[in-house]
């Protein structure tokens, strides 16, 4: 009985690191989820968002799909102002329609299954010896995070995709 309980900090911390989620896969539980929202609603709408630390910098590109394509995307770029600690942006744009990829800054003009496709095959496929894996859901089993960091590297070493928001419904304004 002692050594069960003394394992038991491990297995909450494994689950936490997991975003909470007990399943063997805890990806295909939440593709599993995001399937379920998709077919409820015609629409839906995220932000995948990328912040340097190190230089103060940060992006966001805002995607909104509808019945499974992409209908716009919206940009934007900013860094901190060292002396006063005051964000301004450095680039914005919107593209609709047709010009949907049109520019080459942002994060690219893919749908949910994409960017999950990106997270099972361009981060969780990486080498753990050489990467520190994370994986975390959010409270309605989506994904969030998807990001390696890599081992030994201190001044980034970074990759992967972070979800502040995702909102669906039949119709998404931008």
């Amino acid at each position: 009985m002692r050594s069960a309980l003394a394992s038991l900090p491990l297995l909450v911390a494994a689950i936490t690191s997991l975003g909470g989620c007990l399943s063997d896969d805890p990806l295909a539980s939440s593709r599993t989820s995001l399937t379920q929202r998709m077919d409820a609603h015609h629409a839906y709408t995220y932000v995948r968002t990328s912040v340097d630390g190190w230089i103060r910098a940060g992006r966001e590109t805002t995607v909104t799909v509808l019945d499974g394509k992409v209908t716009s995307r919206k940009y934007r770029a900013w860094t901190t102002d060292f002396d006063t600690n005051k964000p301004h942006d450095t680039e914005s744009w919107t593209e609709f329609g047709p010009d949907v990829g049109s520019h080459t800054t942002g994060h690219p003009a893919s749908t949910l299954p994409q960017v999950y496709d990106e997270c099972d095959h361009d981060v969780l496929d990486l080498d753990r010896t050489k990467y520190e894996v994370t994986l975390k859901l959010d409270a309605q089993n989506l994904l969030a995070e998807c990001s390696a960091w890599q081992k030994g590297v201190e001044d980034g070493g970074s990759q992967g995709i972070w979800l502040t928001s995702i909102t669906f419904g039949d119709v998404v304004p931008l």
